[in-house]
């Protein structure tokens, strides 16, 4: 029971991180962070890479020219838009990296059993 609490607040902690150096990025503008961030989220960060600037792309044009359209002018909504999403996707990302190293963890063990007579 115990090693399970550990891997429960070591998981909570990672994704926490992972969230940290992303929101430390916005706010401080250092890329630095960014990199922090993808490199604490390999391999899943490479794709949350992509979505990242996929989004910003999809804000900054699609959804700035609609609200244009509509009279609500401005970019003040883009940079705490993008900030939260910058969150949620190098979290998600962390997340993954739990997913995928519990299901290799998993598959290994059973490779393992398989051997054993």
């Amino acid at each position: 029971m115990e090693t399970r609490k550990v891997r429960v607040i070591g998981s909570a902690l990672y994704v926490a991180l992972a969230c940290d150096f992303a929101a430390t990025a916005k706010v401080s503008g250092d890329g630095h962070w960014y990199m922090a961030a993808i490199l604490v989220t390999l391999p899943a960060g490479i794709p949350a890479v992509i979505l990242v600037y996929i989004g910003y792309g999809i804000m900054s044009g699609l959804v700035h020219a609609a609200l244009v359209s509509v009279g609500i002018g401005g970019d003040g909504w883009l940079s705490p838009v993008t900030g939260v999403m910058n969150v949620v996707l190098f979290g998600g990302a962390a997340l993954t990296n739990l997913a995928l190293f519990r299901a290799l963890r998993h598959a290994r063990a059973g490779t393992r059993s398989a051997r054993r007579p």
